[in-house]
């Protein structure tokens, strides 16, 4: 089936991470082009979203990209593509001002691979006419990954684990959102309601130890995954039909049940890609956490959701060293933990 891609500048471009939404402008032929509005869902136990530092929403520079997917129809659909300008189908947007934007090319990303500068292809504006269900799923991304195998261009807008987020943007790097919306037939309006797929933990010392601004926490025992690709579960990845070398498809497909759920990390190599569950991982890397702005002893990290079976913090202060064993600890994804520590009687 051949589509013709209706392109529709649109006035309004997307709200604030509320729900509302602005007026949809429409076109001459009364088509309406798309438009964006985002949401987050919180933490559980805690009261706001750490997406960004303030704690209230996206902020300036965050991206997501979207993969379009009509999963019961064997042709192409409108939105589908991107018509190579960007690699294996993504759309992709930028949060700036109020609202998700395009990418432009002076960001520096070359999103086709052809060793250039190039802006990001955007859905807001693209008309979706076809009468068939289509799958909406977006993901944060923080670095685009450019490489070659056996002679072909692969280009991948990964969402990247660092092991160190002492520095407040690998700490955001480190918490991947993800959304899905499922509408019966092509929309205008596009909303997609984020959650954290990753676990996070709030550390706090006990006023029984006076810590300096320059103490460090770090855990150790913990998945080697520093620099890797988080993976999340897409049902309905095997219905894609845009699929480039080691692509969405083969890294993101999944059972109904594993939905929605950070599976592990990606794996590039032979041409292909693969993912390796956490629970494959060895537990033999050490994270550094972030302190809170305007705190001694507090300390924020975000952790894969698996078991980890003997994390244990240290807090190193000038010569002063603590070492606590928290015992095997299960980590759900969305769930913020909160664990204080007394130092007192742990002094190495």
């Amino acid at each position: 089936m051949k589509h013709n891609i209706l392109l529709y500048i649109s006035l309004a471009t997307t709200m604030l991470w509320s729900c509302s939404t602005d007026n949809i402008q429409e076109s001459d032929n009364n088509l309406h082009g798309v438009s964006l509005s985002s949401s987050i869902v919180s933490f559980e136990g805690e009261q706001q979203t750490k997406v960004n530092l303030a704690g209230n929403g996206f902020e300036d520079g965050d991206m997501i990209r979207i993969k379009v997917i009509c999963p019961y129809v064997t042709s192409q659909e409108a939105g589908e593509s991107t018509y190579g300008g960007t690699y294996d189908g993504f759309w992709v947007q930028k949060w700036r001002g109020s609202g998700w934007t395009s990418i432009p090319d002076s960001d520096g990303f070359d999103f086709n691979g052809d060793y250039q500068r190039s802006g990001g292809s955007s859905i807001i504006g693209q008309v979706l006419s076809q009468q068939t269900p289509y799958v909406f799923t977006a993901s944060t991304w923080t670095e685009e990954k450019v490489f070659k195998i056996g002679g072909k261009m692969v280009v991948q807008y990964a969402n990247v684990f660092h092991a160190d987020q002492s520095n407040p943007a690998n700490y955001k790097a480190s918490d991947v959102l993800w959304a899905q919306n499922f509408m019966q037939t092509a929309t205008d309006m596009i909303h997609f309601d984020f959650h954290h797929v990753m676990a996070a933990l709030k550390i706090t010392v006990a006023d029984n130890v006076t810590l300096s601004d320059k103490a460090v926490l770090t855990i150790e025992n913990m998945p080697d995954i520093d620099q890797a690709e988080i993976i999340v579960g897409d049902m309905f990845a095997a219905k894609s039909k845009v699929n480039s070398m080691c692509g969405y498809e083969e890294k993101h497909k999944c059972s109904a049940e594993e939905n929605g759920k950070a599976l592990g990390i990606g794996v590039n190599s032979n041409m292909e890609s693969s993912t390796t569950k956490f629970e494959q991982i060895s537990q033999t890397a050490t994270y550094k956490a972030m302190r809170k702005e305007n705190t001694n002893n507090v300390y924020q990290l975000i952790v894969p959701p698996c078991t980890i079976k003997n994390p244990v913090v240290w807090i190193r202060d000038g010569e002063n060293r603590w070492k606590v064993e928290l015992g095997k600890k299960i980590f759900e994804a969305g769930k913020m933990y909160n664990i204080t520590l007394n130092l007192q009687s742990q002094t190495e």
